[in-house]
Parts: C-alpha cells; structure tokens; sequence
C-alpha cells in the first residue's frame, strides 16, 4: 500500500482521532496548497526535568505529516512552538530566568534533533512573537468575539482544570487567549486529546473572520510507566486523559517517565517491565506508546516510510504482552536512547539536578 498523507492519517496506532475527519483534511489541504504555503505545528510548554520521550512522538508526527504533504507537491512549513512565555506564568517571577534559559536550550536540543532524524522542522520560541504589535492585536480583536459570543468563552473556560478556574479567571484566561491567537495562524495542528479545548475556539474565530478553519490531528494520550491497573483505577483522570506529553513532571509523576539524557538504561527497563498492558484496550498501554515512539524514530533513521501498525497487531493479532515489552525495549534502545548524541542534551542534565 502507498503511504502518502491519506494513509498517514488513517493510522489507527498513531492517531486518535482528525478534525474534521481524515478526507475532509484531504480535500482541504489540497485546495490550500494551491494558493498559500500550509503552516503545520505543534506547541508545547515544559518543566524543569527535561525532555520527555512523550514529546518525540510529536515532532515525529508533524516532520512526518510535513513530508508526506510536500511530497503530494505542497509547499509546507513545519513549526515546533516553545512556549517559553506561557512557561513561567504560573510559577515564581523568581524562576523565570531560569525557566527562559531552559526553553533555549530545549530549542537547541530540538535543532539537534532535527540533524539525528533529518526532521527539517522549524523552531519558534513563543518569546519571538507574543508581544508584537500584530500578534498583541490579534489577541484583542479575540477577546473582543468571546464577549460577543456565550459559546466561545464557555470554551476558553474548559481549557482550564477546575480547580485552577478561579485562578485563570484573575489572570483573564492569558493563556487561553494567547494559545487561541497563536493557532489561528496555522493550517494544521498536532496535539494531545485535550487539545480540542483551544481548537474549537480557533475555529470559531475563523469563522468569524472569514479565514481557514483550523484542522486538528489528535494523538493517543501519554501515560505514565512503572504502574499496576490498581493504580489508573485509582485516578480516574488521568486514566482518562493521561499525563501532559511534554511535561516530565505532570502530576508529580516525573519518576514514571522516561526523559531523555536523565533516565537510565536499568530504570527503562524496570518501567517497561512494570507497567500494566493489557489485551483490553480500554486500560491505558503506556508501554505501546513508547512501542509507537520508538518506530517513529526508526522510520526516520531508516528513511523509510509506511503506516505504524503496532497497535492493531497487539490488540487484533497475535502479540502477547512479554513480546510488546521486548519490541518496545529493543526499539527504544536502537533508535533513541543509543543514537541521540550526549552533546544535544547537554542542557538536561544540570537541569535534573
């Protein structure tokens, strides 16, 4: 079978779900590429523990969706957005110096990236941009709509966990409302589930403004590793919506993630051999994502491409789970974990500490 973009989206191991559905994106993106360059990009805050495997499925997927695009003869730009700004919002002034160096070296890690997997993605740190005269505009001319419009505040507002509503609320939603405006400068966006709660907004406003709705590609959520089901039953949350992909530390969890230039061999080993996989798809399978990750990053090496059937050979074929956790181990070690230079993440490591 061609792999060409169409099959791209139509992978059940890779993506969780399109917006507005895998064809409509098609015939779409196919009546933009004649008049304008398609903007394809993934945006991400981060933490103060490093890179997370979970943000490399990312930057797989949109240097994949980039390739596919040019190949169908589409001029394409292919952006990761370090939200280094919208980092320090919710932490201490006294850490925001700290926290602006790491989002540079993070751009300087993805640059090193790009040259490991020939990924030819563009690198924007929010910094760059947030407080031009055209993009402070934007962002006023949104605000402007969500009071206008009952619908689009109520989705601004589910952008936020309850229980930090209140707090938002006092910062009039920033955040949101600078996520909102940045994505509307896009064509496509690549992003976690949860992501549909700033998507919808922006295709809102480009309706209102008469400009090209925004099209989504949501990927699977990422779990933590290392934990029994007792443990998924136990949070309900995050069973449902998994832990933040670029965020080693969401949820206190940073110990059941693997990040990169900080977690050891051993300790991979232990959270693959610890975690829960199950036949039943409806139990989270941290260990397929890592399975998934790491056959993204062959394919780069490789610089050879077709759909990623993981998934559906685990829960359809006949796979069993010691064999996931051998393939998933295995791959991780041949196509990450031994091929990304210390060098490009040199920045990590004093920020573990």
């Amino acid at each position: 079978m061609k792999f060409d973009f169409t099959a791209f989206l139509n992978q059940k191991s890779l993506i969780h779900q399109s917006v507005p559905g895998p064809g409509r994106i098609v015939n779409d993106v196919t009546s933009r590429a004649h008049k304008k360059t398609l903007n394809v990009m993934y945006g991400e805050t981060y933490d103060r523990f490093g890179l997370a495997l979970g943000s490399l499925k990312y930057y797989f997927t949109v240097a994949m969706a980039a390739k596919l695009l040019h190949e169908m003869g589409t001029n394409v730009s292919p952006t990761i957005l370090i939200a280094d700004v919208a980092t320090c919002r919710n932490e201490p002034e006294e850490q925001h110096e700290l926290l602006m160096e790491i989002g540079s070296q993070r751009a300087s890690i993805l640059r090193s990236l790009n040259a490991v997997y020939g990924l030819g993605l563009d690198v924007l740190l929010m910094s760059e941009y947030l407080y031009t005269r055209e993009f402070q505009a934007r962002v006023t001319k949104i605000r402007e709509l969500a009071k206008e419009d009952n619908k689009f505040h109520e989705w601004i507002t589910k952008t936020v966990p309850e229980s930090k509503i209140d707090i938002e609320s006092k910062k009039d939603f920033a955040y949101a409302f600078d996520e909102v405006a940045t994505i509307t400068s896009y064509d496509i966006k690549v992003g976690p589930p949860r992501e549909i709660f700033y998507d919808e907004p922006a295709r809102m406003v480009a309706s209102a403004l008469g400009m090209d709705p925004l099209l989504s590609i949501y990927l699977y959520p990422t779990y933590p590793l290392g934990l029994g089901r007792s443990f998924f039953l136990n949070n309900e949350e995050i069973e449902k919506y998994g832990v933040t992909p670029y965020k080693a530390g969401s949820k206190g969890l940073e110990a059941n993630r693997i990040i990169l230039g900080v977690t050891g061999t051993q300790r991979v080993k232990e959270l693959i051999s610890q975690s829960v996989v199950s036949k039943n798809q409806r139990i989270p399978n941290a260990v397929l994502d890592v399975a998934i990750i790491a056959e993204l990053a062959n394919q780069f090496l490789a610089k050879e491409f077709e759909p990623i059937t993981i998934r559906e050979q685990f829960y359809e074929g006949s796979m069993r789970p010691d064999q996931l956790r051998d393939l998933t181990f295995e791959g991780i070690m041949k196509s990450i974990l031994s091929v990304i230079p210390p060098i490009a993440l040199k920045g990590m490591y004093h920020v573990a500490q």
